[in-house]
């Protein structure tokens, strides 16, 4: 036994069919790489003159006013190792990140716990002090090690298409 249902037919071409489709599930906004906060997913892949570096980021939004990423690499033609976790502001310009690398090749562990806060000075200067602490540990070490940094974001924005940074950075352990 069946019983018959309303039902609409409504005709519709493919590419109108298509382009609902993308509007409705796909969102996109335009990434400005000279925001430090700016969490975006990515893929990384080079070389430099200690070999093959590669990486993948996954970046999504935790509610309207933070973004979170996470990013694995491996550096040195697969000799290190990197992992890090970020939690970023997108309405106070602040943020923090656990970063942890593996040295393989000389068994050597670092844990760095760095937090940043951007400062704009003018609509087209900004910098964003980042402070780290951490330890560093491995086969060859007695102890841990303790290691700090500061480093200094700071972004000059040409125009909307052209921005240079320049990120001095301080270690000592």
């Amino acid at each position: 036994m069946s019983l018959p249902l309303y039902a609409e037919s409504k005709e519709m071409d493919f590419e109108v069919a298509v382009e609902e489709f993308t509007e409705a599930t796909i969102e996109t906004k335009p990434i400005d790489f000279a925001d430090p906060t700016a969490a975006y997913s990515s893929v990384q892949l080079g070389y430099t003159s200690e070999g093959l570096d590669a990486g993948f980021g996954y970046a999504r939004s935790l509610n309207d006013n933070w973004a979170g990423l996470i990013f694995a690499q491996s550096l040195d033609s697969f000799d290190a190792y990197r992992f890090r976790a970020a939690a970023l502001s997108t309405n106070f310009g602040s943020g923090i990140m656990a970063d942890y690398l593996y040295d393989d090749k000389n068994d050597v562990h670092t844990v760095v716990l760095n937090a940043l806060q951007v400062l704009p000075l003018h609509e087209r200067l900004l910098i964003a002090p980042v402070l780290g602490a951490g330890i560093i540990t491995g086969e060859g070490l007695n102890d841990y090690v303790p290691i700090a940094m500061a480093q200094v974001y700071s972004v000059f924005k040409f125009n909307d298409e052209l921005s240079m940074m320049i990120a001095p950075i301080y270690t000592t352990s």
